[in-house]
C-alpha cells in the first residue's frame, strides 16, 4: 500500500473518532445539565413544605 493512502485512511478514522468523541461530550452535558436541574427542582421542593408549615 502507498504511504499516501495509508495516511488518509488514518485522517478519516481520526476525524470519525474525533465526531463521535464530539457527539459524546455533547451527551455527558446534557445529562450533567439535566441531573443539576433534578437537584435544583428537589430542593425547592424541599423548602416549599418547610415554609408553608410556619
Amino acid at each position: 500500500m502507498k504511504k499516501d493512502t495509508i495516511i488518509k485512511r488514518l485522517k478519516r478514522q481520526l476525524t470519525r473518532l474525533q465526531e463521535a468523541d464530539d457527539e459524546h461530550l455533547m451527551r455527558v452535558k446534557l445529562e450533567m445539565n439535566a441531573e443539576k436541574e433534578e437537584v435544583v427542582s428537589s430542593s425547592e421542593e424541599d423548602k416549599a413544605p418547610s415554609g408553608s408549615e410556619s
